[in-house]
């Protein structure tokens, strides 16, 4: 029964600690996505690099977006 709220407790500090600094940060997130767009738009990257990796892009959004999918149905 110790154990089960040491952990409970542990669980607890982490999220308050990732909220503090997500809340410290500014909150400012950006996709993988939006960062391409960005570093074409700027020159960083050319149209075939970027064609190259977008894909992979649209790939990571698909699966976070199925990870927030599987959280919901818990």
């Amino acid at each position: 029964m110790g154990l089960i709220i040491l952990v409970i407790i542990f669980v607890v500090l982490a999220a308050i600690i990732v909220w503090l600094a997500d809340w410290t940060s500014g909150g400012r997130r950006y996709t993988a996505l939006a960062v391409l767009n960005r570093r074409l738009v700027d020159g960083e990257i050319d149209r075939t690099e970027y064609e190259e990796k977008r894909p992979l892009c649209a790939a990571a959004i698909c699966c976070a977006s199925g990870l927030l999918w599987l959280r919901s149905l818990r």
